[in-house]
């Protein structure tokens, strides 16, 4: 597990501690900046934990950034079950997605993921999903040709800055 010093990642080590679990089933890395996260996750990463709980709208949806650096650093994946990052692994087949309120279905995945040839796999479409869909450079060229297209043959338009004392003075 991998991220900064906090009560959380304490409450974590003591658990593991206290389960015999040793730092060769469960090493707590330091954090990293964030433009080494991917090299770090391919280095000594097993498996991408995208543990969001699916409460309110913004965490159902949501879209978070790890998702995408696990995927390029060709990690599997172990969602929670939310919607959009739920399409993503199932689409891509890079993991498994299992409601993390249930102990018994976590149990089973996290199972299932200590087998190194699935995790292999697994790894493996993440990349090359990421590779051919899920970067952005694939997701925003259909969005630029859209715009390209939108305005192509369209007169230009000179846009002027209007600084702040002006605005004031107009209102006066």
């Amino acid at each position: 597990l991998r991220g900064p010093d906090c009560a959380f990642k304490q409450q974590m080590m003591e658990l593991s501690r206290d389960l015999g679990l040793g730092e060769e089933r469960v090493s707590f890395q330091r954090a990293v900046p964030t433009d080494r996260l991917v090299s770090a996750a391919e280095a000594d990463g097993d498996v991408g934990l995208v543990p969001y709980t699916p409460t309110g709208a913004n965490y159902a949806n949501c879209s978070p950034n790890k998702l995408s650096q696990y995927m390029s650093a060709g990690l599997p994946i172990l969602a929670n079950s939310t919607n959009f990052v739920k399409e993503v692994v199932e689409t891509a087949q890079c993991g498994l997605v299992v409601d993390f309120q249930n102990e018994r279905k976590l149990v089973e995945a996290v199972t299932r993921l200590c087998d190194y040839t699935m995790r292999s796999n697994y790894g493996s479409n993440a990349r090359a999903y990421f590779e051919r869909s899920y970067n952005w450079t694939a997701v925003s060229d259909p969005f630029y040709a859209a715009v390209r297209s939108s305005v192509s043959g369209a007169n230009s338009t000179r846009l002027e800055f209007f600084p702040w004392s002006k605005l004031e003075s107009d209102r006066a």
